[in-house]
């Protein structure tokens, strides 16, 4: 079936504009969802079919948006990045697997490339499936593709936004109020999806205002009934983008999108026409229902519950004692760590932390753990990732606390290295750092001390990570290691052709992590079978490869009012993993502490 005739840009639109060409459309589920030949096949039209509810509003009067379905970023060697969109351009649309295909001819051809662009939107049983590829010459690279992008959604009355920031954050009212953020994913997009829900009717009592804006409440009334929108990336393989999300650039509308990131085969780019061939590497969905997070985190659940990172299964099928395969060390779960009912994080000297262990463990009388900080003879926040030499008594004192039931597991970090160390110049460090577009390293300035992020794609990167756990497990008795920032970090694009990883675009820090991982527990259970480790912060891809998560969003974290941190991962990973957290101190007022406690215990992290 054809659904749309190829003509040329200008002929074509006055040719629909006078015919009035009606929009094509997909449904699946509780959605239908319209593109306009005449606007370059953007959506026009995404209708929740059971209520007959419309979520796009009509373009605003005099007002330039660009609702372009896709939108392509071109590279060139001189370092120049120009855009295309489908807005104004024509297209041959058919049917196709019980959906349609959409093809662009000869675009971007004033910018001098030849490019023909294919999407395809797919019914499934209760979802849409969406892919793109661009193919043909252009002057440079395809250095990014915007797709799907859903502009122009209209709030109801009663509107909440969800996102995956880490634990999660839930953004109230999201289209009549002035924001934009941009997820990278592993990090600090901790997940693949977004969600909307809303009703005109609003709930009470209204909340409040600061500075024109909804303030932040504890509460959360019934909205079960709301209807609700579901965007995803199913993504089993961990590759770099950006989930984008805004609202107020048109008052009353916001809008979301997935960026993609290309591989690029060589670094610098050569100059003149290049190849593109480009095919997404996974399929985005879009899905109508009928709740709220509970109901989306459910959906996306089913997805992900398949995926290798939840490979180890349900806590309830965990392992009591360590497998013999490979496979089963990598993603054992000591029982020790499982039964924590509280985790302290000490600083300093053992003279100090030791009779803290000792009061807290008498006090509590539960099961706990804690991590240490500044237990080197070096300052604090130096000499990454090598902490040794430690205290004097730093040995000993993690003995005694394994005599007191109190296992201590010794921070460091696991994405940078000091470059004023003996062991940066030594193994030349350098050759392993991630390198931005000049060929330098990506700097993390900590206290004027300067280190590089490192490439986990890089043998002798993963091979110091597992050095340095190795000491402080082997050589100085401790139960595990607290790997910080390895989970915490947003990924960074590598341009080092010596890698041997794709340029910029794909897999490989996401992959290279969980390399990283795999085989530090692998072979370090081979010494210490009940060694665990964590890292901070939270994220679907590393899952089944550590033994828990630090959590500190809820008290760390200061969103803008209207915004709040919500526990979406747990509503999807909470019988996969553990977490841990927030960051509660001795100065808290008692009321205040209880309260901290009893949001960790609800939300299902073991608290600290």
């Amino acid at each position: 079936m054809r659904c749309g005739v190829r003509w040329s840009g200008v002929a074509l639109l006055a040719v629909l504009a006078r015919l009035g060409a009606a929009p094509v459309t997909v449904s699946a589920g509780e959605l239908t969802v319209s593109l306009d030949p005449a606007d370059g096949y953007a959506i026009s039209s995404l209708r929740h079919r059971a209520s007959e509810t419309e979520l796009v509003a009509p373009r605003p009067a005099g007002v330039k948006q660009d609702r372009a379905l896709w939108l392509l970023q071109l590279r060139d060697a001189a370092g120049q990045t120009r855009t295309v969109s489908a807005t104004g351009l024509a297209a041959d649309c058919s049917a196709a697997d019980g959906g349609l295909k959409m093809v662009w001819r000869e675009v971007g051809a004033a910018l001098g490339a030849d490019l023909t662009v294919t999407a395809t939107a797919t019914p499934r049983t209760d979802d849409i499936a969406w892919r793109i590829e661009v193919a043909g010459q252009a002057e440079g690279v395809l250095w990014q593709v915007d797709f799907p992008r859903l502009l122009g959604l209209r709030g109801l009355g009663d509107d909440q936004l969800a996102l995956p920031e880490y634990l999660g954050r839930l953004v109230r009212q999201p289209a009549d109020h002035t924001w934009r953020r941009l997820l990278v994913y592993p990090q600090p997009a901790s997940m693949q999806f977004m969600a909307w829900w809303g009703s005109q009717d609003n709930r009470e009592p209204e909340l409040a205002h600061v500075d024109g804006r909804l303030a932040e409440t504890g509460w959360m009334p019934y909205r079960g009934d709301h209807l609700g929108l579901y965007l995803a990336a199913e993504d089993g393989r961990g590759y770099y983008k950006v989930l984008g999300a805004q609202g107020g650039e048109v008052k009353g509308q916001f809008g979301w999108w997935l960026s993609h990131v290309p591989e690029l085969a060589t670094w610098p780019l050569p100059a003149g026409r290049q190849a593109v061939a480009y095919a997404l590497p996974y399929e985005v969905v879009t899905a109508g229902f009928y709740g709220d997070w509970h109901e989306a985190a459910e959906r996306y659940e089913r997805w992900a519950a398949k995926q290798v990172w939840s490979a180890r299964g349900p806590v309830g099928t965990w392992a009591d004692e360590l497998p013999d395969e490979a496979d089963g060390r990598a993603r054992f779960v000591p029982r020790w760590f499982r039964d924590i009912a509280f985790w302290g994080k000490f600083y300093f000297e053992p003279a100090k932390v030791l009779p803290e262990l000792a009061a807290y463990r008498q006090w509590l009388g539960v099961p706990m753990a804690s991590h240490w900080y500044r237990y080197t003879i070096a300052q604090f926040d130096d000499n990454y990732p090598e902490q040794l030499p430690a205290d004097p008594y730093f040995r000993e004192a993690v003995r005694m606390g394994r005599t007191m039931s109190v296992p201590t597991l010794p921070y460091t970090n696991g994405s940078i290295w000091d470059t004023d160390t003996q062991s940066w110049l030594r193994e030349e460090g350098l050759a392993a750092a991630l390198k931005d577009e000049a060929g330098g390293i990506y700097p993390w300035d900590i206290h004027g001390d300067i280190f590089a992020w490192m490439c986990p794609a890089t043998a002798a990167w993963r091979a110091k990570i597992r050095e340095t756990s190795h000491k402080l497990i082997t050589e100085h008795g401790c139960p595990g290691v607290y790997l910080d920032v390895l989970v915490a970090g947003t990924p960074r694009p590598c341009y080092d052709p010596a890698h041997g990883h794709a340029i910029r675009g794909g897999n490989h820090y996401g992959a290279g992590n969980r390399r990283l991982l795999y085989e530090l527990r692998e072979r370090e259970r081979l010494t210490d079978p009940e060694a665990a480790f964590f890292s901070e912060e939270i994220g679907e891809l590393y899952n089944d490869l550590l033994d828990g998560h630090l959590t500190l969003d809820q008290l760390r974290s200061t969103p803008p009012p209207g915004e709040q941190v919500w526990p979406l991962f747990p509503a999807v990973y909470h019988p996969y993993t553990i977490y841990f957290g927030s960051d509660s101190s001795l100065e808290t007022p008692l009321d205040q502490l209880a309260w901290e406690m009893g949001q960790m215990l609800i939300w299902g992290s073991q608290p600290l």
